[in-house]
């Protein structure tokens, strides 16, 4: 047992002195020098390291088989405990010993000057920038890329030639994504804060990220697209080369797209949403209390967007008179009305031309929708919302508290500012609807107004229990208010109002 220690403990320290001689070496020597004797004009050197790598890198790959081989040579108890056993003996409280002192070194070099690393790199790098040549850089870096895509293209398409080696490879993706499934899992099963503390720390970490930063990015951006379009005006000589760079980037992309597959795909995308929507929705609305739960998660997001939008609206009511004058002559002015009056002119003749492809396409459209409506409810909530909006006609109530002519002061202010714009142009509708109106196409707007009064008077007939529904309703509304009016008007003649 001591010859064994001290035959051990001789070939430790015979390696240890070799090890220290070749150091010494090493640091002793000028590295050009060295390098010029490993790399002499005679080759040898050069040539017997070249061709020492192979040998190296076959060695190390022996080295792993040959062990690989020896632990599949054992039984698989026996050769799992010797591996379990050889690896129990690293130490790990030394390599967190390591790891805590090359931390501690860090932190006291950077608190005593922060700086020096930093400058140590930056003085290597300013040398090596001045020192490369970026063009044969950028020229190496791209044939790199290419070779080694094209390796890649060439080792996909030898796996594609061995179908079972890529299922095979292929079935491991769902084990790599349980395992970080699970250790995601795991991660947040252990961060079990109270509520306050996650908090705080949540909120510590919002307060740590530099949003002035943030809001230089934002900047920067947002600099780089506006010079981004002068530099596309100035190359365009004032107008925009964009679309045509579109163009050319769009020709090349839908050259050999499969528009069908394309079609199909999105159809079929859409489906499987479809499908894992309804499954969750059904799922959570069978569990108990799952209804009260998404209702009520459904009204805060209402909420949040009623309130954000509300707010929103708030502030532009504080907005000064010249805010909305200058936002008002923006409008006029970048209103295209050339472009709206030919975006109206082809919802035209696109109407007709399905028309005229199936002419009871729109009518079979609406008389679906009339047969599905509920006849005796959609008569009741017609004559309810008729009775509800003459009420607050007549009376302006708003949530229930009866306010001065709530409908009677919006259209006064409204026949106000009319009256004031027609005193000061007293053709500015005339002119704005006759520069409409003569744009528009009319035998187009004729044979639309046609067939869509046509196929509405056809749908109602085909439905005439919604008809009479809604009509009875109407005209009770009618008749009601009518009545209201004359008795009203009587009334204040027997009192002597005229």
């Amino acid at each position: 047992m001591e010859d064994s220690t001290a035959g051990d403990s001789s070939a430790a320290k015979l390696l240890s002195d070799n090890i220290m001689r070749l150091l010494e070496s090493i640091e002793s020597a000028d590295p050009a020098e060295l390098s010029r004797e490993l790399f002499s004009d005679d080759r040898e050197s050069l040539q017997a390291i070249i061709e020492a790598f192979p040998r190296i890198i076959n060695t190390a790959v022996q080295v792993y088989k040959s062990f690989a081989e020896a632990l599949e040579s054992l039984p698989a108890d026996e050769g799992a405990r010797m591996l379990a056993d050889s690896l129990s003996r690293i130490n790990g409280v030394s390599l967190g010993e390591m790891v805590n002192s090359l931390s501690q070194v860090l932190i006291q070099f950077y608190e005593r000057d922060p700086g020096l690393f930093n400058r140590s790199k930056l003085e290597t790098t300013f040398d090596a920038i001045k020192t490369i040549d970026f063009g044969k850089l950028r020229k190496s870096l791209t044939y790199k890329a290419r070779a080694r895509m094209e390796y890649r293209r060439e080792a996909v398409a030898l796996m594609g030639e061995q179908p079972v080696a890529l299922i095979n490879l292929v079935s491991l993706v769902p084990e790599y994504v349980n395992h970080t499934l699970k250790l995601l899992n795991q991660v947040l099963d252990s961060i079990g804060f109270p509520p306050e503390a996650m908090t705080y720390a949540v909120f510590k970490i919002l307060e740590e990220v530099d949003w002035e930063e943030m809001s230089g990015a934002v900047n920067n951006v947002s600099a780089f697209i506006n010079t981004l379009q002068r530099g596309d005006l100035l190359l365009g000589d004032g107008s925009s080369d964009f679309t045509g760079v579109i163009s050319s980037i769009s020709e090349d992309f839908t050259r050999n797209v499969n528009f069908v597959e394309v079609a199909r795909a999105v159809s079929a995308l859409s489906e499987y949403v479809e499908a894992v929507a309804t499954s969750l929705a059904c799922e959570a609305l069978g569990k108990e209390g799952g209804a009260l739960a998404i209702s009520g998660a459904l009204l805060s997001i209402s909420n949040s967007a009623i309130r954000s939008t509300s707010a929103i609206l708030e502030e532009a009511t504080a907005l000064p008179p010249n805010a909305f004058e200058a936002m008002a002559g923006g409008l006029k002015d970048g209103l295209d009305v050339r472009e709206l009056n030919t975006a109206l002119n082809s919802t035209l003749v696109l109407f007709n031309r399905f028309a005229a492809g199936d002419p009871e396409l729109a009518g079979a459209i609406i008389g679906n929708v009339l047969s599905s409506i509920d006849s005796e409810q959609a008569g009741q909530a017609a004559s309810t919302l008729v009775a509800a909006f003459g009420k607050a006609a007549l009376d302006g109530t708003t949530a229930g508290k009866p306010e001065p002519g709530v409908m009677s002061i919006v259209a006064n202010n409204t026949l106000a500012s009319y009256n004031k714009l027609s005193d000061e142009d007293s053709r500015v509708i005339a002119r704005g609807l006759d520069v409409f109106l003569a744009s528009l196409d009319e035998d187009q707007v004729r044979k639309a107004t046609r067939s869509v009064a046509t196929q509405v008077a056809d749908a109602a007939l085909g439905n005439p229990g919604v008809t009479r529904a809604v009509a009875g309703a109407l005209l009770s509304a009618v008749f009601k208010f009518v009545k209201g009016y004359i008795v009203n008007l009587v009334g204040k003649r027997r009192q002597g109002v005229t």
